[in-house]
């Protein structure tokens, strides 16, 4: 099994919901071509395709499809456990804390920078 690198699956991602190497590229604050570059990398990886390309469009392949699910999990699963370990100035009422923290989570195809993480308390 390979190692997929996170940015890897940050890039593809960002040109699943851009939809074109050159507004992703714009979302994760690469070239065009260092996208582009992910991308085939990470098509060595798994040998298999991930977009079908043609001059005017770019869509997901089956297995592209199968990938983006996991790969927006895990990319979720990891800035939860970032937001989870830099928490600081925590703050907790009605059992909800609050803590400031530097993460960064997609939004409709955009990264930014999450400023507040909140989470049920365990024991209440």
């Amino acid at each position: 099994m390979p190692d997929l690198d996170l940015d890897l699956l940050r890039a593809f991602v960002a040109v699943a919901d851009a939809g074109t190497f050159t507004a992703a590229a714009d979302v994760v604050g690469r070239s065009q071509s260092a996208v582009s570059q992910k991308i085939r990398r990470l098509e060595e990886l798994i040998r298999q395709p991930v977009f079908d390309r043609t001059s005017r469009s770019l869509s997901l392949t089956g297995p592209g499809g199968q990938l983006l699910v996991g790969a927006r999990r895990m990319l979720a699963s990891m800035t939860m456990s970032c937001a989870r370990l830099s928490c600081r100035d925590r703050r907790v009422a009605y059992g909800w804390e609050f803590a400031r923290t530097s993460c960064l989570y997609s939004y409709r195809g955009s990264w930014r920078a999450s400023s507040v993480c909140t989470r049920r308390c365990s024991w209440m």
